[in-house]
């Protein structure tokens, strides 16, 4: 499978010790539902949860990560920044 579609930020790269991207719509299997972009992985927008766990395997996929170490946030724009140095459910 071809890497998912991904933006990333020119701060954040230059730190080595950082893995982000910011995806966009495409490259999932969500489509059930007109609202929902195909790369959906929200559980909370009414999607199935099965697309939803395919969905944030791909983004797994193309990080080289297992699902267990997928940390997502739910977008606010705001000044708050969440650190994340372990593990977590």
């Amino acid at each position: 499978m071809n890497k998912l579609p991904a933006v990333t930020s020119s701060l954040l790269s230059q730190f080595q010790e950082i893995e982000h991207g910011f995806f966009t719509r495409e490259g999932g299997v969500s489509s059930h539902h007109p609202n929902l972009a195909s790369l959906n992985v929200g559980f909370h927008k009414g999607d199935k949860d099965e697309n939803v766990l395919v969905n944030r395997r791909r983004i797994c996929q193309h990080f080289g990560l297992s699902l267990n170490h997928l940390v997502l946030a739910y977008q606010d724009h705001s000044a708050v920044v969440h650190w994340v140095d372990q593990p977590f459910k």
